[in-house]
């Protein structure tokens, strides 16, 4: 099979521990993007925590595509140019923010307008970590969630202990699973989503909107909210240190983010293919 697009989770998967792209990485992108292969970059960030990194990979050069909130927007990145968005519905806020405080988490959204992120505690260690992944992008607390959020919400974030998490997840998603979509990004982020959007879902998208074989796409991650996206695709890839529930799905378990797992993706199904 002739592989013409690669997506790539960017949080355990395309940037290392430090968060960073390697120079190795970034090569291997480079050069298969100069050879015509569609690069898509699909994770649970908002735009502001992802543009950097497309900049450095030239996304917009080579007219390539950005999935931004597990799947709440779609960017053309050449064009500059929104391809498709869903939020959540306002009237869920109340049974979403009743069980916020019955969980006793913390809470975060994002204010795509101005670039800020909006949570119930500024000072929550789980709050500080999104922000900073987030390309450190401004944390500030609102002191009446429920009044001062007056602006579309593609996403909110529930932040607890993992293994408290792991029991909320579950709850909710019987309480308002049948409303929304809800599942982990990490195992401190319980992700709460419009019903229907999920990275899977805006590959499928996408794929109609610019002309993209499915069966033609790799698709790259390590966490649960990945999932859906390495089902999609016709080559589905974990990272080494990926959670067994992606690997169980994957077709292919590369190396790990630290060892440049994406490079191996492209020498040995794109590289040594064409």
């Amino acid at each position: 099979m002739a592989y013409k697009t690669l997506a790539l989770d960017l949080d355990g998967t395309l940037t290392n521990s430090e968060k960073k792209v390697s120079k190795k990485t970034k090569s291997a992108i480079m050069n298969i993007q100069e050879m015509g292969i569609r690069v898509i970059l699909a994770s649970g960030r908002s735009d502001y925590g992802m543009n950097h990194i497309a900049k450095e990979l030239e996304l917009a050069k080579y007219k390539n595509y950005m999935i931004s909130f597990n799947g709440s927007r779609i960017r053309d990145l050449y064009n500059d140019k929104l391809l498709y968005e869903q939020n959540i519905d306002p009237s869920l806020y109340p049974e979403i923010f009743k069980l916020w405080r019955e969980y006793g988490v913390n809470i975060l959204t994002y204010n795509r307008e101005i670039n800020k992120m909006y949570t119930g505690d500024e000072k929550d260690i789980y709050a500080i970590i999104d922000a900073q992944i987030n390309n450190y992008i401004p944390l500030v607390e609102l002191k009446d969630f429920e009044k001062e959020l007056d602006f579309p919400v593609a996403k909110f974030l529930f932040m607890q202990d993992p293994i408290k998490l792991e029991w909320i997840e579950k709850d909710m998603q019987k309480r308002m699973g049948d409303k929304l979509d809800i599942y982990r990004s990490e195992s401190c982020f319980l992700e709460v989503m419009p019903k229907g959007v999920n990275k899977g879902n805006a590959l499928a998208k996408l794929s109609e909107l610019a002309s993209l074989d499915p069966a033609e796409m790799i698709a790259c991650g390590d966490s649960f909210n990945d999932i859906s996206m390495i089902k999609f695709a016709g080559l589905g890839v974990a990272m080494e240190e990926a959670v067994d529930e992606l690997k169980e799905a994957a077709d292919y378990i590369t190396k790990s983010n630290d060892d440049d797992g994406v490079v191996d993706v492209i020498e040995k199904f794109i590289i040594n293919d064409i």
